[in-house]
This record gives C-alpha cells, sequence and structure tokens, in this order.
C-alpha cells in the first residue's frame, strides 16, 4: 500500500496546478450530501466541485487545510483536516470517495463537524477560522434538529463559518437560511450542471479568502 501511495504522489507532482493559489489561512470542512436524491452521477460532480475549490488554495499545514465529511442516514469523515497536504493528492482522494445514498440527515453532519471533525484531534488549529461548506439538494429529514445542530457548529469552539450551496429545486429555503451564518454565505445552483462553471466554484473560493483575511 505504501509503494502505491509513493507512486501515485510522484504521478501526481507532475501535475502543475494552473491557477494562482490562494494563500490564506483556514481549516475548510466540505460537507457533502450523497443521499438518495442525490444520484451517484451528481455525487460525482459535487465532489468535483469540491476538489476544485479546495484546489485554488495552497494546501499545507500552516496555510489551508481541507477536510471532507459525507452525510446520508450516516455520517463519515472522510478525510480528516490534518491527513492530506498535498493539493493533488487530496484532490485525487475527494474524487475516490464512494456514492452510498440514503436518507438526509443533516443535522446529524453539523454535529459531527462540531464534535469530531472540528476537533484538535483530527487536526483543527487554534486561532484559525473554520469554515463548513453544506452541500444539498434537498430538506434533511427533521428541520428543527438541523437548525439547532447548524446553530451549535456556528458556536462551536472560536466559531464556525457555515456556506451553504444548495442545489435544485428542491431545497427547504428555511432550512438553508438556518444553515447558513446569512445570506452573504449563499452560493445556489439552480442544478448540479451549474456547479461546474469555474466563475460559481471561484466565488465561494474568493469568499472563503476574504472571511479568513478579514479574521
Amino acid at each position: 500500500m505504501r509503494i502505491l501511495i509513493a507512486n501515485l504522489i510522484c504521478l501526481l507532482l507532475v501535475v502543475k496546478p494552473s491557477l494562482q493559489l490562494i494563500d490564506t489561512k483556514a481549516d475548510v470542512l466540505f460537507i457533502l450530501d450523497m443521499s438518495g436524491s442525490v444520484g451517484k452521477d451528481n455525487f460525482q460532480t459535487v465532489k468535483n466541485t469540491a476538489a476544485n475549490i479546495a484546489g485554488q488554495f495552497t494546501i499545507s499545514k500552516t496555510h489551508t487545510q481541507v477536510g471532507v465529511d459525507v452525510f446520508s442516514s450516516n455520517v463519515k469523515t472522510e478525510i480528516k483536516l490534518r491527513s492530506l497536504n498535498l493539493i493533488q493528492l487530496l484532490k485525487h482522494f475527494i474524487k475516490q470517495i464512494p456514492y452510498v445514498g440514503g436518507g438526509t440527515k443533516t443535522y446529524d453532519a453539523l454535529d459531527h463537524a462540531r464534535k469530531s471533525s472540528f476537533t484538535k484531534k483530527n487536526g483543527d488549529r487554534a486561532g484559525i477560522q473554520n469554515i463548513a461548506l453544506v452541500m444539498t439538494d434537498g430538506g434533511s429529514d427533521n428541520q428543527k434538529r438541523t437548525c439547532e445542530a447548524a446553530r451549535r457548529l456556528r458556536a462551536a469552539g472560536e466559531g464556525v463559518i457555515i456556506f451553504s450551496i444548495p442545489i435544485g429545486n428542491n431545497v427547504n429555503q428555511n432550512e438553508i437560511e438556518c444553515i447558513e451564518d446569512d445570506a452573504t454565505f449563499r452560493f445556489a445552483a439552480k442544478s448540479f450542471g451549474a456547479l461546474k462553471k469555474p466563475s460559481f466554484r471561484q466565488s465561494i473560493a474568493k469568499m472563503i479568502s476574504k472571511v479568513t483575511s478579514q479574521g
């Protein structure tokens, strides 16, 4: 396994970033909906979008760290904040996350982020802005619990800024409003196809850069 990973690193190192990377300090957690309504093909688009946004930053233990949680009926941390600090390797493993399907327990994902993902044990750094990006295509299984979990996450530790990325026409608008910090941090996509637009992805990266530079 170590030889396989080493070979993969060597292969990915030859791929040079084409964009000027954003140098900022942030702990960024993608919280990706992989419920049944998303579907395997659309989930691949979601993963590609997350990988592209992450790839716009300088990834290191002294700059931006990226983690990925996925949720449906259950929640799982696929990538811890401290685990991958090589940009091409990070993007590769985001794209390899398997699709499961199931329900939409957004509230469990938000609580998991607070209790596990944004902890020192899993790579969260003191004094660095925490940002969670919730990408979902519909309402959760319980709006009240989701809103309560979002409130707890925002208040956790030194504070977590929550971005919402609602996709399509079936989202619960009231729920989205209670998840995000405010409408400034909402990046709505009319369809999964809209996630592919470079301008859409860049606008999210720029907002992350803006809020971290202000902090």
